[in-house]
C-alpha cells in the first residue's frame, strides 16, 4: 500500500465494513460528486481572484 501511495496523487482508502456492494458504490459516487463540486468551486474562486487582481492593478 505504501508503495502505491508514493506513486499516486490520490488518497488511498481501505474500508473494512459490512456494507453491500450497492451501498459501497453509493458512497464512492457521493464522494466523487463532492470532489467534482470542490474542483469546480476552486476554479470559480481562482477565476474571481484573478479578475479582482486585474481590476485592482495587482496582476502583471
Amino acid at each position: 500500500m505504501k508503495a502505491y501511495r508514493r506513486c499516486s496523487d490520490r488518497h488511498v482508502l481501505v474500508l473494512e465494513t459490512n456494507l453491500t456492494y450497492v451501498e459501497k458504490c453509493q458512497i464512492f459516487h457521493y464522494a466523487d460528486l463532492i470532489r467534482k463540486a470542490g474542483n469546480e468551486l476552486t476554479g470559480i474562486m481562482k477565476k474571481d481572484m484573478i479578475s479582482l487582481f486585474v481590476r485592482k492593478g495587482i496582476a502583471s
